[in-house]
């Protein structure tokens, strides 16, 4: 939240960090929220930097990363 101040756009990929309880967490992402924090999950930022899932690195991001994640 201090780099919001400072005038810089922030994004937290909420699905990647975690604290001892859901209620630590739901309370950390509101509050970043309320305060201008972009809010973001794994997949979005990896759709984001896909940009186009039809080109050879698209195409190797999902073998890489998207489908190994779906396998568990």
């Amino acid at each position: 939240m201090s780099l919001v101040r400072e005038g810089y756009e922030v994004q937290v990929i909420a699905d990647a960090g975690g604290s001892p309880s859901q209620i630590g967490d739901d309370m950390a992402l509101r509050r970043m929220e309320k305060n201008g924090v972009t809010l973001s999950s794994t997949n979005q930022v990896i759709a984001e930097l896909a940009g186009n899932w039809s080109t050879p690195e698209g195409s190797a991001i999902v073998r890489q990363v998207v489908m190994p994640a779906l396998q568990g």
